[in-house]
């Protein structure tokens, strides 16, 4: 590890600077003016200790935005490794926009609960933090944009966060596209779940959640300026290629603890699932909406089953939605390759990432259907193969639950629209029509009466 090299100009955030400035002035007990390379090779310089330093650079407090935007880089080359922490109080954005740091060689250290938001915002190079983070296991508070546009990070072992109180976790691991594995998360207590692993292309098993505690959750309408609205967990798993499943439990209770509002909760939270194999689970409990939730999995080219949460006995929920449309026509199937016109082939992100599907898994006839359809990592791009079909169609209006009572006390403001407050489920008569589950245009009139009787219409596209 060379010195600073004196005929470089180096550029670091003044308050950061100042700060590493003066605990090197109390270590030499001296109050003098000092150049960065200076205060680099007096570090340097310094006696090593394997555990402890008796000798070194103590960084503790506020230690938020200390080395940002990548002005810290070549500091912590030279003297990171006489660098030690201890008693931090505030981490958030300590690392903020280190675009090219790899890694650094120092452990952050609390002994009490604190804000890490934003610590590793968009530290793209940064490659693997745990034991850097030991020190902080437990005591985590609000981690919004803690790893935010990490790309390089392929894995993280699992956060222990503080569940004293109520915290925020948007941004989480957003934009994570090379993180492959989180091990656990830990005594979350939520209160917002924003975009928490959007983007996150490479995950394909989601990570184990214990102790997670949804009673905090809220809703709260945001617009933004383009006046979208939005809400405290929409598009949650948006664009994760690779997911193969999300665990029941957490579906149930993620969505459970909504209230009357009226943006869509639901927006986009299953958009880009392409190699998503079910939805089980889901929680209808959310109030009074009006529209606007925004089911639609044309993009989960791969579930063979939508089920919404029901009571312990089975019974569908009492719900109060009205104008909603479920549209499942386009789930279950879709086409993996493009060839424009050009003669360039683009094939969908299922087979780009980390899915663990191969083009041999692909159902194109009758014959690759039967080889393959006990397969678990089996897909199709023909909707006659499509793996959502007639079994799963009845499976999902079982399911649905009963807004019947709410629909028909709505008053029309429009007498011209009759079909204003109705809600619609929306299949593709022809999906699944060469699977052993039959074609869902092959509904009775019995299986159709039961979404009738709970308020919903069924149609085909």
């Amino acid at each position: 590890m060379a010195d600073f090299d004196s005929t470089k100009t180096y550029f670091i955030k003044g308050a950061s600077l100042k700060r590493l400035a003066d605990i090197v002035r109390e270590k030499i007990g001296q109050n003098v003016s000092m150049t960065l390379e200076q205060m680099g090779n007096y570090i340097y310089s310094l006696k090593t200790d394997t555990t402890v330093p008796t000798d070194g650079v103590l960084i503790t407090g506020d230690a938020s935005y200390l080395f940002i935007d990548d002005m810290g880089n070549d500091f912590i080359e030279v003297a990171g490794h006489r660098m030690y922490t201890d008693n931090l109080t505030d981490v958030s954005y300590m690392f903020k926009g280190s675009a090219s740091l790899v890694s650094f060689p120092f452990t952050l250290n609390a002994i009490q609960p604190l804000n890490a938001s934003g610590i590793f915002y968009n530290c793209r190079s940064l490659i693997n933090v745990d034991d850097n983070i030991a020190g902080l296991q437990g005591l985590i508070k609000d981690m919004d944009y803690g790893f935010y546009s990490c790309r390089s990070l392929e894995s993280v072992s699992g956060i222990d966060f503080d569940n004293s109180e109520s915290h925020e976790y948007n941004y989480l691991f957003c934009d994570c596209r090379s993180l492959k594995e989180i091990g656990y998360l830990k005594n979350m207590k939520a209160s917002h779940l924003l975009n928490m692993f959007e983007d996150c292309h490479s995950l394909r098993e989601f990570p184990e959640i214990i102790n997670f505690d949804a009673s905090a959750m809220y809703d709260q309408d945001f617009v933004s300026s383009s006046g979208l609205t939005y809400t405290t967990r929409n598009e949650m798993f948006y664009n994760c290629y690779s997911l193969r499943s999300i665990p029941e439990d957490f579906l149930k209770k993620i969505y459970s603890q909504t209230n009357n509002h009226l943006g869509a909760h639901l927006a986009n939270a299953f958009s880009g699932c392409h190699s998503l194999d079910e939805i089980r689970g889901l929680s209808p409990r959310t109030g009074t909406i009006n529209g606007g939730m925004e089911f639609d999995f044309g993009t989960c080219d791969r579930i063979k089953e939508f089920i919404f949460d029901t009571q312990e006995d089975g019974t569908p929920y009492e719900v109060e939605w009205a104008s909603q449309s479920l549209n499942l026509s386009e789930a279950g199937y879709g086409v993996t390759s493009v060839t424009t016109d050009g003669g360039k082939t683009y094939t969908k992100p299922m087979l780009d990432y980390n899915s663990g599907i191969t083009t041999d898994k692909k159902v194109t006839n009758d014959a690759t259907y039967q080889a393959l359809k006990n397969d678990p990592d089996w897909y199709t791009d023909e909707v006659a193969y499509c793996r959502y079909n007639h079994d799963s169609a009845v499976n999902t209006i079982n399911s649905l639950p009963d807004t019947s009572v709410y629909v028909s006390i709505m008053v029309d403001p429009d007498s011209s629209n009759p079909n204003y407050f109705k809600n619609y489920i929306v299949f593709d008569e022809n999906q699944g029509s060469a699977t052993d589950g039959g074609a869902i245009g092959n509904l009775t009139a019995e299986e159709i009466a039961v979404a009738v009787a709970k308020g919903w219409t069924v149609s085909f596209v």
